[in-house]
C-alpha cells in the first residue's frame, strides 16, 4: 500500500514499482484543519494508491484516471483540471520562434479536430484525455496531410503532454505508440507517390544566385552554399560575433539540431562579408537582419520568396497545370533553399579525394554514428571541400533570363 507524507503542504505519494521506489506528488493540498487535513489525507491515499496500481501494471491509467475523477467530483478538492485549450494554450510561448510557429500550427490543428470531429471538445479536462483519442486525431490528420506534418504534429503534443506529467497533472501522457508511416500507407494506399523529389542545383544555378539574384538573396545563397548547405533559418539569422575573421571560421550551432559547426571561412565568402560589414555602415547584429527580423517573427514567406526567384530565373519551371493532391497537401517544388545542402553534399561526395566523413564534417549531417565518431576533420581538411564549392560558382554565368526585381535587405 503506498504511503503519503506532508511535503511543503501538498500530500506526496511514496511505492515501491519494479523495484524502484518513487515519490511523486498528489496534487492534493494539507489543509489548514485537523478536519481538512484527515479529508485531505484520505483524498491523497486514494490518488497514491491508484498512482501506484498504474506503476505496477495492476489497471490502466484510463481506469485509474476515471476513478481520480470520480473522488474529485466527490470531494472537490483536487486542484482545478485545466482544459485541453487551456493548457495548450499557457504552454505557448517557452521556446524559440521557429518552435512557437510549429507549436502553434499544431495545436490549432488538434483543438479543431476536437471541436469538429470529435465526440469531445476542446474544453474538456486535460486528464480525460485517452490515446483513443490521440489515435483517431492522427488517423484523421493522415488523410489530408503528409506523414512529415502529422509526425510533427505529434512531436509538438508530446512535449507538452510530457510536461503535463512532469508538472503532476496526468498520471500518464495519452500518446501512443505509433508507426506514421504504416499507418499513413493503411490510410491511403497512394501516400507518398505524389511524394516530390528534391533536386540539387547545378553548378550554373548556383553561379546564377551568387551573382545574379537580388540582395540579399545573392549574398545569403553564397553564405549557404559556402558553409555546407546550412539551413534557411541558420543563414537568416547568422551573427556577426559567430565569424571569427582573425580566425577565419564561422562557429554557430544549428537551430534544428543544435549541433555545434566551426567551418573554415573561405577567402570567398571572407570578401564578400566583409563588404556586407562596410555596407552596413553601423555594426549589426545580424549578417542579415532585415531577414533576421521576418524569421523569428515566423513570416512565412521568406522561403516563398526564394522559391518564386527560382521561378522568376528558371531555375525551377512553373507548372502547366496544377496536381491535384489528397487533402490538404501542398505541392513542393523540386528545388527550395534546401537545394544548396543536396548541392553541397552532391559536390562533395562526387569527388574523390573527398571522404564521406569529410563531407559529412563540413556539412553537419549525423548519419553513419560509429564511423563518425573516429573522425575529426580538421580546419584544412575542410578547406579542401570547399574550395571545390568556391571553383563551382566562381566562373561567369551568362543568363538570358529576365531579372527579379531587387529587393533590398
Amino acid at each position: 500500500m503506498a504511503e503519503t507524507k506532508d511535503r511543503k503542504g501538498i500530500w506526496q505519494a511514496e511505492f515501491w514499482a519494479n523495484g524502484k521506489r518513487i515519490r511523486k506528488s498528489t496534487g492534493v493540498a494539507v489543509g489548514a484543519t485537523r478536519a481538512e487535513q484527515r479529508a485531505s489525507k484520505q483524498l491523497a491515499q486514494q490518488v497514491a494508491d491508484n498512482m501506484e496500481r498504474v506503476a505496477k501494471g495492476e489497471t490502466s491509467y484510463t481506469q485509474a484516471a476515471d476513478a481520480l475523477r470520480t473522488v474529485a467530483q466527490a470531494t472537490g478538492m483536487i486542484a482545478k483540471m485545466p482544459t485541453v485549450r487551456e493548457f495548450l494554450t499557457d504552454f505557448q510561448g517557452q521556446a524559440g520562434p521557429k518552435t512557437e510557429s510549429n507549436r502553434r500550427r499544431a495545436f490549432k490543428s488538434f483543438l479543431k479536430w476536437m471541436d469538429e470531429h470529435s465526440d469531445k471538445k476542446s474544453d474538456i479536462r486535460l486528464d480525460m484525455l485517452t490515446k483513443a483519442d490521440m489515435i483517431a486525431y492522427f488517423r484523421h490528420e493522415l488523410t489530408l496531410v503528409s506523414v512529415g506534418t502529422v509526425g510533427l504534429h505529434r512531436s509538438n503534443l508530446s512535449a507538452a503532454f510530457n510536461k503535463a506529467v512532469d508538472d503532476d497533472l496526468l498520471l500518464k501522457s495519452p500518446m501512443p505508440h505509433l508507426n506514421l508511416v504504416k499507418l499513413g500507407k493503411e490510410i491511403n494506399p497512394e501516400l507518398g507517390r505524389d511524394k516530390t523529389r528534391r533536386l540539387p542545383f547545378t553548378a550554373d544555378e548556383l553561379r546564377l544566385m551568387v551573382t545574379k539574384f537580388p540582395a540579399p538573396w545573392c549574398d545569403m545563397s553564397l553564405v549557404a552554399a559556402m558553409t555546407g548547405g546550412q539551413r534557411i533559418g541558420d543563414i537568416c539569422c547568422l551573427r556577426w560575433d559567430c565569424i571569427d575573421f582573425a580566425a577565419g571560421a564561422l562557429c554557430f550551432s544549428t537551430a534544428k539540431t543544435d549541433k555545434e559547426m566551426d567551418i573554415p571561412m573561405h577567402s570567398l565568402l571572407r570578401n564578400r562579408l566583409l563588404e556586407i560589414r562596410a555596407e552596413q555602415g553601423i555594426q549589426e547584429e545580424y549578417v542579415f537582419p532585415n531577414m533576421a527580423r521576418r524569421y523569428m517573427r515566423g513570416d512565412s514567406s521568406v522561403s516563398t520568396e526564394f522559391t518564386s526567384l527560382l521561378k522568376a530565373w528558371g531555375i525551377v519551371k512553373k507548372p502547366t497545370e496544377k496536381k491535384a493532391l489528397k487533402g490538404n497537401r501542398k505541392s513542393v517544388s523540386p528545388k527550395s533553399f534546401h537545394s544548396f545542402r543536396h548541392s553541397v553534399v552532391t559536390a562533395l561526395r562526387t569527388n574523390a579525394t573527398i571522404t564521406a566523413d569529410l563531407a559529412r564534417a563540413i556539412v553537419g549531417h549525423d548519419s553513419e554514428e560509429v564511423e563518425r565518431q573516429y573522425c575529426t576533420a580538421s580546419r584544412a581538411d575542410k578547406m579542401r571541400g570547399l574550395d571545390i564549392i568556391a571553383q563551382a560558382i566562381s566562373e561567369p554565368v551568362a543568363s538570358s533570363a529576365t531579372p527579379y526585381p531587387a529587393r533590398t535587405a
